[in-house]
């Protein structure tokens, strides 16, 4: 009879009767993964979980798991979860696991060269794992177009904010119109750009008449508003 009793002791149906499977702490942490990548991206994901040691055993619980993200934010791609039971032998374990983001984001068709003005034939939507874009991307075309290249960009170069750059609207030693606005009163002038600048920038500019520098507002291509 003690025999018995050992031998089925070591069984592994005993065993899997006793000990929480691995296969379903695993499965309880990749929903939880899901559900809670679900609220924070529309797109498509994937989600990967590590194995757990075989080595380690967890008493069976007999009530739901409870999970919770460890440090309560993503590291990058990488996650790891909290995973605790609470009845009837308490017990904690850490599982990591990996996300994979996928987004359509622009990419340049063509090689560009510095202070190429981009257009509609300059650019591609194309699918990427964005956990792995650290350094941005850019999603929406209105972001892009007409704006021109601070440096070379390859062909299939993911574009990124810092890339890009306004077109000059008033070049250094341009004449531009100078204007001047006060109480409703409107003065226009003639000036000489003293550096270039793009719509919105302050730039410094030489009244012809008066020959006096002043600082003013690009607000269109040859137009400079004087800053009071």
């Amino acid at each position: 009879m003690i025999l018995l009793l050992l031998a089925l002791n070591s069984s592994p149906v005993v065993a899997e009767l006793t000990f929480e499977k691995h296969a379903n702490i695993i499965r309880t942490v990749k929903k939880f993964i899901q559900l809670h990548i679900q609220k924070l991206h529309k797109g498509e994901f994937t989600v990967s979980v590590g194995r757990i040691d075989p080595r380690h055993r967890f008493n069976r619980c007999t009530v739901p798991l409870e999970t919770k993200l460890s440090g309560n934010h993503f590291r990058g791609s990488a996650v790891t979860v909290a995973v605790r039971c609470t009845k009837p032998s308490p017990w904690l374990v850490y599982v990591p696991g990996s996300v994979s983001l996928f987004k359509s984001v622009y990419i340049a068709r063509l090689t560009m060269s510095r202070g190429h003005r981009i257009d509609e034939s300059d650019i591609q939507l194309m699918r990427r794992n964005i956990t792995r874009l650290h350094y941005g991307y850019i999603d929406k075309k209105r972001y892009i177009i007409g704006k021109v290249t601070r440096r070379a960009i390859f062909a299939n170069t993911i574009l990124r904010t810092k890339m890009l750059g306004l077109p000059v609207s008033v070049k250094r030693g341009q004449t531009v119109i100078l204007m001047a606005e006060s109480n409703g009163i409107q003065v226009r002038m003639s000036g000489k750009a003293l550096a270039s600048g793009p719509i919105g920038h302050s730039i410094r500019v030489r009244n012809l008449s008066s020959r006096r520098i002043v600082e003013g507002t690009v607000i269109r291509p040859g137009v400079v508003k004087i800053n009071f």
